[in-house]
């Protein structure tokens, strides 16, 4: 890791490094990138990774590494988003480490507010916001809603082993970060990983009622794969039940999240057995649609 403090062009401790993961990216990459450079703050640094994509992403990025010395590329073999963000990491100098998808966006004022957040909560490890679910046709949808995300809120490992709920735009400390060892590349929802281990080991999470970011929400990211996604839910609770960092309680928690991913797994791989993996994220879908209006 590069050391902490180093400055930027302009003599100053750089504050946010924001990680850009990119893979086939090039149509989306620009988007993104323009969203960086209309921050209302602009004490950041960007550092982009191709992970070995086969489009004109790197194209992309360099176009914007010539016109702005923020930003920065690199370039890998294909090795998987958290591979990518831990190269991200280790070419960064930021304070806080910022991790962004490469199809979505930071808000205006995304930088000038948790800026603001961090300045007034110093104690915390993890500055989180909320988050706009961007889906075709422009209809959106928050990533937290409900009276508890209305507020300023501390979220503990309990509240997230239940839903995960720090959108993966939260201001890690770079320091938790290494303390907590970076992603892991072999897991398939390396943010929920991170944030689960992170918490366990004494983490402080924060988080502010604003909403600083734009998740555009696509068929063909990783997270679609609803079933390999809760596959991997299942290793990474598992693994946390077995680390030695938990309580029994929290144990106990973590056992009862895992007999319900359990159900949701069975669940799933009849529905797909019988209308394909299409039809039946529809259905379910619909069923959880109908069990919400139904308890409202």
């Amino acid at each position: 890791m590069q050391d902490a403090n180093i400055v930027n062009m302009t003599g100053e401790n750089i504050t946010f490094s924001i990680l850009v993961p990119a893979y086939n990216a090039g149509a989306t990459l620009a988007r993104t990138l323009d969203s960086l450079l209309a921050q209302t703050y602009d004490n950041w640094e960007c550092v982009i990774v191709d992970d070995g994509s086969r489009d004109d992403t790197s194209v992309v990025a360099q176009a914007y590494c010539q016109n702005d010395l923020r930003f920065s590329c690199l370039w890998q073999e294909n090795a998987g988003t958290a591979s990518a963000l831990n190269t991200a990491v280790n070419a960064s100098s930021g304070q806080f480490l910022v991790q962004l998808g490469a199809d979505d966006e930071l808000l205006s004022g995304y930088c000038m507010k948790t800026n603001e957040l961090i300045k007034q909560n110093p104690a915390f490890d993890i500055y989180a916001a909320n988050a706009w679910q961007v889906f075709a046709g422009g209809k959106r949808r928050l990533f937290n809603s409900g009276v508890r995300f209305e507020s300023q809120a501390t979220l503990h490992l309990e509240d997230i082993v239940e839903r995960p709920s720090i959108y993966g735009t939260a201001a890690i400390r770079r320091e938790t970060f290494q303390g907590v060892g970076g992603f892991r590349p072999h897991i398939y929802n390396e943010d929920y990983d991170f944030w689960l281990r992170a918490l366990a080991n004494g983490a402080r999470h924060i988080y502010q009622a604003e909403t600083l970011s734009l998740y555009h929400v696509s068929p063909t990211q990783k997270t679609s794969d609803h079933l390999c996604a809760r596959k991997s839910d299942y290793e990474l609770f598992e693994d946390l039940a077995t680390n030695g960092c938990l309580t029994d309680e929290q144990i106990a928690l973590v056992r009862e999240k895992q007999a319900s991913i359990r159900k949701n797994i069975a669940h799933r791989t009849l529905l797909y057995r019988f209308f394909g993996k299409s039809m039946s994220e529809k259905i379910i879908a619909a069923m959880r649609s109908s069990n919400k209006k139904s308890h409202q």
